[in-house]
């Protein structure tokens, strides 16, 4: 239909609508000056529950949207994605040409017919914003967001080697002692690791989201498991919040998550690659360190032999 939006009057066919409402995860209310580019939204409207994609909460005074009840799942997803790729280069002041520039390309798009105005004062109440989920990843997009550590904050997580024994006991002597690895921490080197790493990343649960076919209950399932909140964490993410970056302990066999499982999950579950410190395990410092132990274990048995010696000779 190109870029002219059809003015909504709540007549449309709803086929589409009971499948988008079974990959809805969570409901969410939220002011309109809250409202963001590419968010999926519930209100009620003309006497009927209307859920919508985003373009614009607000231009010349109607909501700009797209119907999600003329739209199927798989060209959804493929907006999307688009919406993704673009929505950091588009005008946010003008859905108009963001639809024709970033969305309508495709004739199966265009042929549903699904783009919509709503008269901000017909709308009843603050929309919901609903968290959706769109099945198996197939992108990552690298969160830049991301915030510094302070040595309060990398000393709170030396405690995830320090009162870990499993970690420990998987790098013995890996650090000296806490400032060591405070030191790292803040020192480390930040990377994005590729959708291959990730995969293989010891330590963490990333791989399971990035297979699954529902991603997000996934990333739920396991973040309650363990305790975290992950609503802090997805919240951040849309808010495009400042996030720390996970910490990650690179050795000669691979990469191996030493903090940062929850914020590597929910990021992934909601389509961003996460950045990480990465701390490298200098094979020659734990070889040093073994070879202390090993020193000093020699000097208590010279010792020893040395008394037994004198004791001999009386």
């Amino acid at each position: 239909m190109g870029s002219t939006p059809t003015e909504s009057i709540g007549d449309e066919n709803m086929d589409y609508e009971d499948q988008h409402w079974a990959r809805v995860i969570s409901v969410d209310t939220t002011p309109f000056n809250k409202l963001k580019t590419g968010s999926i939204l519930r209100f009620p409207y003309n006497g009927r529950k209307r859920m919508v994609l985003l373009l614009n909460p607000k231009w010349h005074d109607k909501m700009h949207a797209l119907a999600l009840e003329l739209l199927s799942i798989p060209i959804l997803t493929r907006i999307c994605q688009g919406l993704m790729d673009n929505i950091s280069e588009a005008d946010p002041m003008d859905p108009n040409v963001f639809y024709s520039t970033y969305i309508s390309k495709q004739s199966a798009i265009k042929t549903a017919d699904c783009y919509r105005t709503f008269d901000i004062n017909k709308i009843g109440g603050m929309p919901k914003v609903l968290t959706y989920d769109f099945g198996k990843i197939s992108r990552l997009f690298d969160y830049e967001n991301y915030g510094e550590y302070t040595p309060d904050n990398a000393k709170t997580e030396s405690g995830e080697y320090f009162n870990n024994a499993y970690t420990q006991l998987a790098f013995p002597n890996a650090f000296k002692d806490v400032e060591e690895l405070v030191d790292e921490i803040l020192n480390g080197k930040l990377e994005f690791l590729s959708r291959e790493d990730l995969m293989v990343l010891e330590n963490c649960n990333v791989r399971d989201i990035l297979i699954s076919a529902s991603p997000k209950k996934i990333a739920i399932k396991y973040s309650e498991e363990y305790g975290r909140n992950w609503q802090r964490i997805s919240n951040g993410l849309l808010a495009g919040d400042s996030i720390p970056p996970a910490i990650i302990l690179r050795h000669t066999k691979g990469n191996y998550l030493l903090a940062g499982n929850t914020r590597m999950m929910i990021g992934a579950a909601w389509g961003f690659n996460m950045p990480a410190i990465i701390i490298y395990l200098d094979k020659d410092k734990e070889k040093d360190i073994e070879e202390d132990e090993a020193d000093k274990a020699d000097e208590g048995k010279d010792m020893v032999d040395d008394v037994k010696s004198k004791r001999e000779g009386l």
